[in-house]
């Protein structure tokens, strides 16, 4: 007889015991198999070190996208220690400087050590000219080559002839100041005291300081923008180049060097050197120009406008008629690369496949090969091992580049629970084949475990059927793939752009925005699909359209900007919130533009206005405006009721009661003038031309660019109600009161900066003289009404 008994859960039932919930899970293959990603983004997890019989690495990324491939030859191709200091074209050569001379002017000035003279690049000739009055032999300027940097309006020129920087206005070439040698650096001891220097190497630290590099005592000196000495690093032998990066470390070449420094002045440590101007790519913003190796730029960018061929001038200024040839890269023969342990964390792990994307030129090759093991093993047993087996060979066509993006190779290693790879690349000397992407899947789910067990009774047999049906699980995992992978398709910041898989386009399309938004930059135009949907519950009023437009034209991520401190002038008081910047109303609706006189509450004076026929330039046939009905004049009664008109006549009573001619029906009618109107409403004139009107401010450049424009276009036409006419105004910066002066829309008021203190500012740009005190005291220094020593004191 059964008795009841009791369950782990403490829930007493009749019948059997059970010991299910004491037994472990059944064990269960995966769904789908892990996969592990090596390219330039994640990383290569390369072994460190090297095979003996190999001098030197011959394999490592390459490019912006960091794809392996074989490293140029030393001496190929683009170097960093190039004559013109350019450092591979990472930043201007010696003898050019970029000026910024106000928030949106920047000035391209070269100096030219042949002829003496210093140029600046006009964009409208596109050509060098001589702005500056400055003759060829006057005492400043360097008289044979020099360095130029420039910063805050201010152009630094780096004479070792002359032992000296020279410091110019950058808009007038004015002379602001001279720098010696510093007798004293810091630290201020026996030892730093500088008797003289040779300054040949100038650089701009991010924050504004300036680098000088000392070619007579190897020293590199950090330098305040008003000429006091900082810091000083020694031990760079005699500095040629020098050049800031981004985050503030600093290249410096020095000549007889084989290598370029590193150096980062926070740490005072020498980094590991960089090999090519692609590895040090992200430290430099980009120029808005091309630097070739000899030196000569191509400025066809900064012409206006741009032209479509390429203008290089060379280092004295003069328009080359050919360009200069680039450096022609060199390449191995050969070259191998192995990886570290891939640890799959599985014991005697089926390592399942490969899929790939590579590039390879004709007459080059790429092989893998693969070694497994339940341990990991040094890098001197892998150099060794026999065990290699070969992966895969690809093979490009005999003529042109091959692609291979997305190909898979099933794998026939031993289990193992780690795994390394070995790849061996082939190159013709004048072309590289490039490993962009790599991926591994494991372990190996196959769909022989729904099969019967004799398919795989035995590995020969189980290997044929697992390859085999790979052919049909590709297949459906792709499909799998696809659909686990289709949220994204959704979310416009993912949704892929561009190309056959236009899917953001596609978006667009759902929500009725058509395709003028392929003028617009990537990133906007997925701000705009992810923002747009909001503004349907307000579409058709001001604020949906002006919701839109903040998003078009991208100010929606500046609606909680707050500037920071500038670098170059004095700080502005503290702002109030209130007065911060916003972003413009954009839109303006025309009956607030109204003027009129309302009786009761209307007053004569320059915003208010009586209105007539002149607001249509209506004709009126036999008077100029309809008078009013007098007493004892007949009103005829209409036909359609009880409605009657006013009287109409050549005369009507006058002021006192006398009959005199009706002058205004000969000035109503004027050739060129007045209109014939066909709408028979003349007393709704002023609401027919004010109330459907709208003018919509934008910035000039939104007009200025046709695809632009006719995206612009395009979306006024959607969101704007179909009774309502827009007028599209663009706004170019510059205030004109009268034409071009309404607050809020195309003109702005700035903030008053903080007035001058003694001994904190010096009077020049952005710098403001104090008046009165707010509460009118008299203790407050006024200009023109206050006499230094006689009525002020300075405290």
């Amino acid at each position: 007889m059964n008795q009841p008994c009791t369950l782990p859960g403490g829930t007493a039932q009749a019948g059997p015991a059970s010991h299910a919930p004491y037994l472990p899970p059944v064990p269960r293959p995966p769904h789908d198999p892990l996969t592990l990603v090596l390219n330039g983004r994640l990383g290569w997890q390369a072994l460190p070190g090297k095979p003996p019989a190999v001098p030197a690495a011959t394999i490592g990324p390459l490019g912006e996208c960091g794809a392996l491939a074989l490293l140029p030859l030393p001496g190929s191709g683009r170097t960093l220690w190039e004559a013109s200091g350019s450092f591979g074209g990472l930043a201007l050569p010696r003898h050019l400087a970029l000026a910024s001379l106000g928030p949106c002017q920047q000035a391209l000035l070269l100096f030219d050590a042949r002829g003496r003279r210093l140029l600046r690049f006009d964009p409208c000739a596109c050509a060098f000219t001589d702005t500056f009055c400055l003759r060829p032999q006057d005492p400043r300027l360097p008289a044979g080559p020099a360095t130029l940097a420039a910063r805050c309006g201010r152009l630094y020129l780096a004479d070792p002839a002359a032992r000296r920087v020279v410091v110019l206005n950058a808009a007038t070439g004015a002379a602001r100041g001279v720098w010696r040698a510093p007798l004293a650096t810091p630290p201020c001891d026996a030892g730093s005291r500088l008797d003289d220097w040779q300054p040949a190497a100038l650089a701009v630290a991010p924050n504004g300081d300036i680098w000088v590099g000392d070619r007579m005592h190897g020293l590199l000196l950090r330098f305040a923008a008003s000429g006091c000495v900082l810091e000083r690093h020694d031990g760079f032998g005699a500095v040629a180049a020098l050049a800031a990066t981004c985050d503030g470390r600093l290249l410096v070449a020095a000549e007889g060097a084989e290598a370029v420094v590193c150096y980062d002045p926070a740490t005072r440590r020498r980094l590991d050197p960089p090999q090519r101007p692609a590895d040090l790519a992200g430290a430099f913003a980009p120029l808005p120009l091309t630097v070739h190796a000899d030196g000569s730029v191509d400025l066809s960018a900064l012409c206006s406008p741009p032209c479509a061929a390429p203008c290089v001038f060379d280092p004295s200024g003069t328009l080359l008629e050919d360009p200069p040839d680039a450096p022609p890269d060199a390449w191995p023969a050969t070259g191998t690369w192995h990886s570290q342990a891939l640890d799959s964390g599985i014991s005697d792990c089926v390592w399942d496949r490969i899929v790939l994307g590579a590039s390879l030129p004709a007459h080059t090759r790429l092989a893998i090969d693969v070694l497994t093991a339940e341990t990991a093993l040094q890098p001197a047993d892998l150099f060794d091992s026999g065990d290699w087996q070969p992966a895969l060979a690809l093979h490009p066509e005999p003529d042109g580049t091959t692609a291979f993006d997305g190909v898979d190779y099933m794998l026939r290693a031993r289990p193992g629970r780690f795994l390394w790879l070995r790849l061996r690349l082939d190159g013709n000397g004048t072309a590289t084949p490039s490993l962009a992407c790599l991926a591994i899947d494991f372990p190996r789910i196959s769909w022989r475990r729904y099969l019967p067990a004799i398919f795989g009774a035995e590995p020969v047999s189980a290997e044929f059927t697992d390859r085999w049906l790979a052919l049909f699980d590709r297949q459906f995992r792709d499909i799998e793939s696809r659909i686990d992978g289709q949220a994204r398709l959704f979310d416009p910041l993912s949704a892929p752009a561009g190309g056959r898989q236009d899917f953001l386009g596609f978006l667009a399309g759902w929500l009725g925005l058509g395709s003028g938004l392929s003028a617009l930059p990537l990133a906007r135009q997925r701000a705009f699909i992810r923002h747009a949907a909001r503004a349907f519950a307000w579409r058709g009023t001001p604020r949906g359209l002006t919701h839109t437009l903040y998003l078009f034209l991208g100010l929606q991520r500046w609606c909680g900007y707050s500037a920071d401190a500038a670098a170059c002038v004095p700080c502005a008081t503290a702002i109030p919130e209130r007065f911060r910047w916003r972003p413009p109303r954009l839109l303006l609706e025309h009956y607030i533009l109204r003027r009129w006189l309302f009786l009761g509450f209307g007053r004569l004076s320059d915003n208010a206005r009586l209105w007539g026929e002149r607001i249509v330039n209506r004709s009126r046939l036999g008077a100029g405006a309809p008078p009013a009905a007098m007493p004892g004049c007949p009103l005829p009664a209409s036909a359609g009721g009880d409605d009657c008109e006013p009287c109409v006549g050549a005369t009507h009573a006058g002021r006192h009661g006398a009959a005199r001619p009706d002058k205004s029906a000969d000035e109503s009618a004027r050739i060129g003038v007045t209109q014939l109107k066909t709408a028979q409403d003349p007393w709704r004139d002023p609401f027919h031309v004010y109330a459907h009107k709208l003018s919509v401010f934008v910035p000039a450049a939104c007009v200025r660019e046709p695809a632009l424009a006719r995206a612009l276009a395009q979306l006024l036409k959607a969101d704007v109600p179909a009774h309502v006419q827009a007028t599209l105004v663009p706004v170019a910066p510059r205030f004109r009161i009268g034409v071009q002066a309404m607050l809020g829309l195309d003109a702005v008021i700035g903030y008053r900066a903080a007035p001058v203190t003694l001994d904190a500012m010096k009077l020049g740009r952005a710098t403001v003289l104090g008046g009165t005190d707010r509460d009118g005291g008299a203790r407050a220094l006024r200009v023109g009404t206050r006499r230094v020593g006689m009525d002020t004191t300075m405290q």
